[in-house]
């Protein structure tokens, strides 16, 4: 069994200091946090986690059970003292002895280092060139962008262009506001029939999975063909129509997408790119994947205690055969 380990508390302080705690414990442990809020807002949320600590003022384990499922087998470690008059969170030799008894046999097969502490046998990677973004096992591939538009769509170029060659049909899917895409239609200025194309696809499509239930090749039907080779879903109608659509509903778009890549009758890639959509979504979409790529901004332009905490956390809900891919910009006259 894999040494995943879930905290679940108001207290973002206290289950960040909680997290290292157990670290320490269980080096090779896999933490991932939440707050009662997540659970609530996101019916859709499954937690797979071996070990769930949570604060039972809040949250109770009848609202565990549904986001665990009726057959989860999660050992569920309530973090107020036993026979407390008053609120009193476990720590130290308490928190130390119940999740040392909760964790007996727990096998951990992986841990995930930050690019800073990365090696040649680490299972994240730094690309040197375009091979490294094409590989022969699954065909798609999730890159989240930290960094500006050009280098966005710089580092995508790349990975467009290794799957082209590879004789691939490719569907991109742009998850981001509508603002931050480029519009791949667009022809350029003073182009022979120049007009302005702009496909709703996206907005439609979401619409329908709201609704009702689809088939992987019925989602062909909303993507046109872009003047990069790719099948793109377009624009938006709305700025927001992406962002502010159902994390279920996103998931289930992945899902189809991910059974295109890997039917062999489809020959199909997919690239999906992503953009400001929050870390608990992130967790659950990119376990879909083959390949993970996260393009990350110039270190000085960059708050790295916060992308080395987020990012480690989203590492650790993933599967540990996910190839993980760093690459980071560089800065702006260099």
């Amino acid at each position: 069994m894999e040494g995943h380990i879930a905290i679940i508390d108001p207290d973002p302080v206290f289950a960040r200091s909680m997290s290292q705690r157990l670290l320490h414990l269980i080096p090779r442990s896999r933490i991932s946090l939440y707050s009662p809020e997540d659970l609530s807002r996101d019916p859709s949320l499954v937690l797979t986690e071996d070990v769930i600590l949570y604060d039972e003022t809040i949250t109770d384990q009848e609202t565990l059970h549904r986001h665990t499922g009726p057959s989860g087998s999660a050992c569920l470690i309530p973090l107020q003292a036993q026979g407390a008059g008053s609120r009193r969170k476990m720590t130290g030799s308490e928190l130390s002895k119940r999740v040392q008894e909760a964790s007996a046999g727990i096998s951990v097969k992986q841990d995930f280092p930050f690019p800073s502490e990365l090696s040649k046998d680490a299972g994240i990677r730094m690309p040197p060139a375009d091979q490294a973004l094409c590989r022969p096992k699954g065909h798609m591939r999730i890159l989240i962008s930290f960094a500006d538009r050009s280098e966005r769509e710089k580092y995508a170029a790349g990975c467009t262009k290794a799957l082209l060659s590879s004789g691939l049909r490719i569907i991109r899917l742009d998850l981001m506001s509508g603002i931050s895409m480029v519009n791949p239609f667009r022809r350029k200025s003073g182009a022979r029939e120049y007009h302005e194309c702009t496909s709703s696809g996206i907005s439609e499509l979401l619409l329908q999975l709201e609704n009702c239930k689809m088939d992987p090749d019925e989602i062909l039907s909303y993507v046109q063909l872009g003047q990069d080779g790719c099948y793109h879903f377009g624009l938006p109608l709305r700025a927001d129509d992406i962002l502010s659509c159902r994390p279920d509903v996103l998931i289930r778009l992945l899902h189809l997408l991910r059974r295109l890549a890997d039917s062999p009758e489809e020959n199909t890639a997919v690239i999906v790119v992503i953009e400001s959509l929050p870390f608990q979504v992130l967790k659950q979409i990119c376990s879909l994947s083959h390949e993970l790529h996260i393009i990350m901004p110039p270190q000085d332009f960059s708050n790295g205690k916060m992308y080395e905490w987020e990012l480690t956390d989203l590492f650790s809900s993933l599967p540990p055969n996910l190839l993980k891919f760093f690459s980071e910009s560089r800065k702006a006259g260099l």
